[in-house]
């Protein structure tokens, strides 16, 4: 481990510079969004396809931007790409999944508290996502709440919304994802399996779950494995999101990063768990799971009371009870100006690393806070296979 205490200009300006390359080779393979040539406007909070009553629902408004062509009752839709917009307040209970959307499409509601999209009224009692896109165009959602949608059937990814090709891109702006459940795989409220492009700003991840599934992710999955994946994160929280299960392997309680480029800043991760009961089972990174060699940069972010427990029987292990970097593939990470506190392994015959778990790769750390972590085992705060390639500078580890 190398510590180094360097003169002002490049200990201050040096992480910053290599994290602001990192987000400007992210932002230069993201296709532009293009300006909507129509708007389809919902004005009920009805979940029905009624030809003829006055009515556009929201299934009417995708089925007519699918389409490429308007009706009397939803008028205004061209060919892609369109917008969705709502005249309405209120929750729309779904009856069953939407339309796969399959063109360019932008929907935005009118407020989180405002407009509701759940696939069930209840918690837990769904067996369909809300959303599936699947074409490699730009889809945005904005100023949405979606909640309780679940998958249930095996190898089925993210609970409330999957993006199904290679090349598309998802951003969303000020969106709640909350109580989503993918019970067959991986990513609890959005998965990208795939590969792909996800923006996600100014939005909350609460409450959400993998559960028992071959795939990490409680609240994001993406996978780079099929096509080039990109994640991007800034300004938001994620809290009490888990993953579940009864299998070995399965790990981030919060976001599974499997070869994608990852940046994620000013966020916040709380509360996040992951779970395995399996004998001789392993698990960990409580809030992120990184298993890539990809660019991958953290920058003010704050990891809080987040655990990783592997409870079965025989030699288990739990690895980062924050934050685990898999052992597969040498990363290059990069953590600036972001703090761990209160987080912990609670479960395992082996436990590494409270905080942080370095399964291999490289970690500069640079003006950061590991505070209170524990392992009850190897690393209270910090965790790193041999050799430990590991740069601290102007940081506090208590």
């Amino acid at each position: 481990m190398k510590t180094e205490s360097l003169p002002f200009p490049i200990h201050r300006w040096l992480p910053r510079l290599a994290f602001l390359l990192i987000l400007l080779l992210a932002s230069a393979v993201t296709p532009a969004l293009a300006a909507p040539t129509g708007t389809i406007t919902v004005n009920t909070l009805s979940d029905n396809n009624i030809s003829g009553d006055g009515f556009c629902t929201l299934r009417e408004a995708i089925t007519r931007a699918n389409a490429g062509a308007p009706t009397a009752d939803c008028p205004g839709a061209t060919a892609a790409p369109n917008a969705i917009i709502f005249s309405v307040n209120g929750t729309i209970t779904l009856a069953s999944t939407l339309p796969t959307i399959t063109g360019a499409l932008t929907i935005t509601g009118n407020g989180p508290a405002n407009t509701i999209i759940e696939a069930s009224a209840t918690p837990n009692t769904a067996s369909y996502r809300v959303f599936t896109f699947n074409s490699a165009s730009a889809f945005q959602l904005s100023d949405l709440t979606l909640r309780n949608g679940a998958t249930v059937a095996p190898g089925t990814s993210g609970g409330c919304l999957s993006l199904l090709a290679s090349g598309a891109t998802l951003t969303l702006t000020n969106t709640v994802f909350s109580h989503c459940i993918a019970g067959g795989s991986g990513g609890g409220a959005i998965a990208a399996t795939n590969g792909g492009t996800i923006n996600v700003s100014t939005s909350t991840f609460s409450n959400n779950t993998s559960a028992n599934g071959t795939s990490g992710g409680g609240a994001i999955y993406i996978n780079g494995n099929l096509g080039s994946a990109s994640l991007t994160i800034s300004d938001s929280v994620f809290n009490n999101n888990s993953l579940t299960s009864t299998a070995s392997g399965q790990a981030g309680g919060a976001v599974s990063c499997i070869i994608c480029v990852l940046s994620i800043t000013n966020t916040t991760f709380d509360g996040n768990s992951t779970a395995t009961t399996a004998t001789n089972g392993t698990t960990g990174g409580g809030a992120l799971y990184i298993n890539t060699d990809l660019t991958v940069g953290l920058s003010g972010v704050t990891f809080t009371n987040n655990t990783a427990a592997a409870s079965g029987t025989g030699t288990t292990i739990s690895y980062g009870g924050a934050l685990y970097v898999s052992s597969q593939r040498a990363v290059a990470l990069t953590i600036a100006d972001s703090v761990f506190s209160g987080n912990s392994l609670t479960a395992g015959a082996t436990r590494r690393g409270g905080a942080i778990s370095l399964g291999d790769g490289t970690l500069t750390l640079t003006s950061s806070r590991l505070v209170s972590n524990s392992a009850n085992g190897n690393g209270d705060a910090l965790y790193g296979s041999s050799p430990l390639n590991v740069t601290i500078r102007q940081s506090c580890i208590t």
